[in-house]
């Protein structure tokens, strides 16, 4: 399905549901997304609603050598370069093919640890934050048993999940670790009540991991201030980043969310800012102060106007 009939800005949300419904993850979608914003700020600053293969080209050539120069690193090259080509692909086909299936996992599982897996991620509700990591678990899992030679879960007991944690223990981090942890018990859940494990083996996998935690020291107001009052307000992608600042700044909000805010968050008549929290799922009312309500305006008034999606 030819998409070229559709504005920039609309193909950006388009080619995000296309992503979802592969399967991505959300930090991985906006990711790509943002790989993505700056050729479609170059469209707007060159007041072009239209995806225009000369811009892309354009694009492209000035990527290159601010890469050939030693500006950008090569695996941010790489992604950029990627990015825009599966955009360009969507926009023309209607669909996003990456070499990565949606099955998010280079494992090879035998037949009939695919179907358990494939059973298990069906039938378990996951937050999309958190489905990917139950897959790669599983499917990790799955792989280091096949490797045992084992080609089910006959004979499969808490000598082979030690064995397993252990093999972890030897190549993973804390945090890694701790996320094993946490979905072989949400998958041993599963297996005994499906009736395919004789066990859940809840007390097994019920010891305690130390997750690393880093805290960033906070940027001192007067940096922060230096930083905001630096961005340019008088271009269209000044006006969106210094909204997008004080979102941040001023609420705390999250990039995700700050990302995924649309128009019909904003409740003007109340001075509110209503959203769904991307990472938990919880909502959030936060009130629409002066500053915050101006750069949107302004923001909305000469950028992003009659679309729905917000920044």
């Amino acid at each position: 399905m030819l998409q070229k009939q559709k504005r920039i800005a609309e193909l950006l949300d388009g080619f995000d549901e296309e992503m979802k419904r592969r399967g991505l993850a959300i930090r991985t979608r906006l990711y790509n997304l943002n790989c993505i914003t700056p050729l479609v700020m170059l469209h707007e600053e060159c007041g072009t609603e239209w995806l225009d293969d000369a811009l892309v080209a354009e694009f492209m050539r000035t990527t290159s050598e601010r890469y050939n120069n030693g500006n950008i690193r090569m695996k941010y090259f790489t992604s950029l370069r990627r990015n825009v080509e599966q955009f360009v692909t969507y926009v023309k086909g209607g669909e996003v093919i990456w070499s990565n299936p949606s099955k998010g996992s280079t494992y090879t599982l035998t037949p009939e640890f695919q179907q358990i897996a494939d059973g298990y991620l069906e039938h378990s509700e996951f937050h999309p934050n958190t489905r990917n990591d139950a897959r790669w678990v599983t499917h990790k899992y799955f792989a280091w048993l096949a490797e045992q030679g084992y080609e089910n879960l006959a004979g499969i007991g808490a000598n082979q999940l030690q064995k397993f944690l252990v093999y972890c223990t030897g190549s993973m981090t804390s945090n890694s670790l701790y996320d094993v942890k946490l979905h072989l018990k949400k998958l041993y859940a599963y297996l005994y009540e499906t009736n395919q494990s004789v066990s859940e083996f809840q007390e097994f996998l019920s010891f305690k991991v130390n997750r690393e935690a880093k805290i960033f020291r906070p940027m001192p107001k007067y940096d922060l201030a230096r930083v905001v009052g630096a961005i340019d307000r008088s271009t269209i992608a000044g006006k969106r980043e210094y909204a997008a600042m004080l979102l941040g700044t001023v609420f705390g909000l999250r990039a995700c969310d700050v990302a995924a805010l649309k128009l019909t968050d904003i409740d003007w008549a109340n001075g509110e800012i209503r959203l769904i929290q991307s990472k938990t799922g919880n909502p959030a009312v936060l009130p629409l102060t002066e500053d915050v309500g101006e750069a949107l305006k302004d923001y909305i008034l000469h950028g992003r106007r009659n679309i729905e999606k917000m920044l």
